[in-house]
């Protein structure tokens, strides 16, 4: 089964149709993502140590294989403000790829709470929204970007001229303080799969 992936930075025009990956390749974009986050991990980048939950199993499925969430930031203003993002689950953190250019960057360097909501694309009633904080790190060979680009795409590698000359990327890593994943109505709009599990 086909899926589109959004990817932080394109535009609409240019993701409609453009990028799909295979839900059964998973396994890779998985892997992939792992390797990235210990590149990162040890990478010496400052990091602030907020205290964070742990997202609870039952949900990583759903962050594994949906690919597009809302972000929501704090203007300087005192306003929120929400876009959809691209994003990548290994298992234990979501990361973003974005630009130093986006009003959420600017956003997130002068207030860094911000919530994050996943939703089912095939169940509308299931949904996980994270709330906390969230940390910046420059992606100065770009090759976190290019491993979120490659988990959504089935492999591609990302266009050269992608983004504008002399754009430089970075990296969202959300640390949740709290993860919420309301049964909406008790569950009675919840589709199954011929299995009788929801999905």
């Amino acid at each position: 089964m086909w899926s589109r992936f959004y990817l932080e930075g394109l535009t609409r025009k240019e993701t409609i149709g453009s990028i799909k990956f295979r839900r059964n390749e998973k396994s890779s974009c998985y892997a992939a993502s792992r390797m990235v986050h210990k590149q990162f991990e040890y990478a010496g980048s400052e990091m602030t140590n907020f205290k964070d939950v742990a997202i609870p199993l039952e949900h990583h499925e759903l962050l594994r294989t949906q690919h597009l969430a809302m972000l929501t930031t704090m203007r300087v203003d005192g306003l929120f403000s929400t876009n959809p993002v691209g994003f990548v689950f290994d298992g234990e953190r979501i990361r973003i790829s974005t630009l130093k250019s986006r009003v959420k960057y600017k956003n997130i360097k002068h207030d860094s709470r911000v919530a994050f909501c996943v939703q089912s694309f095939s169940n509308p009633m299931y949904y996980v929204e994270l709330r906390g904080h969230a940390t910046l790190e420059t992606d100065a060979d770009r090759s976190y970007f290019r491993a979120q680009y490659m988990s959504g795409s089935g492999g591609e590698e990302p266009p050269e001229d992608l983004d504008p000359p002399g754009a430089v990327r970075v990296v969202i890593t959300l640390y949740p303080s709290t993860v919420s994943a309301p049964t909406l109505y008790g569950g009675r709009f919840h589709k199954k799969d011929d299995d009788g599990l929801a999905k």
